[in-house]
């Protein structure tokens, strides 16, 4: 295996969040309800958003090899699993499943500019075996 690869911060969820976001607040500008049940509509999404938001679960750092993936999260949780996972790879992210104790599964993203391009070319060449 090779050695644990650093993930640096990603844009991305700050860019699909707030596009999530202004869509969300374009669609109750929209919505014909009144001023009074749009600041409570949007003060709820931005509650539930928030409590979405802390409970994603991030990579930190990540091992991968032909036959075994590792991933230690933010929390310091280690996962690991042997290949196939379920998932889906494309030029942008790779998202995966990973077996979890508690919860079942855990499902990390992994974006395109947190990693090296060869090393997501080749986590991008592993999801898809």
């Amino acid at each position: 295996m090779n050695q644990p690869i650093e993930l640096t911060p990603s844009r991305w969820p700050w860019l699909l969040w707030g596009l999530a976001g202004l869509l969300v607040f374009t669609a109750l500008l929209l919505s014909g309800l009144s001023l009074t049940g749009q600041v409570a509509a949007s003060l709820l999404l931005l509650c539930v958003g928030l409590l979405e938001w802390r409970q994603q679960r991030r990579v930190r750092s990540l091992q991968f090899s032909t036959q075994i993936i590792c991933c230690v999260l933010r929390g310091g949780e280690k996962l690991q699993a042997r290949w196939p996972l379920p998932g889906m790879a494309n030029r942008y992210w790779v998202s995966f499943g990973l077996p979890a104790r508690v919860g079942g599964r855990v499902w990390l993203t992994v974006y395109h500019d947190q990693l090296s391009a060869a090393d997501f070319r080749h986590l991008r060449v592993m999801m898809g075996r």
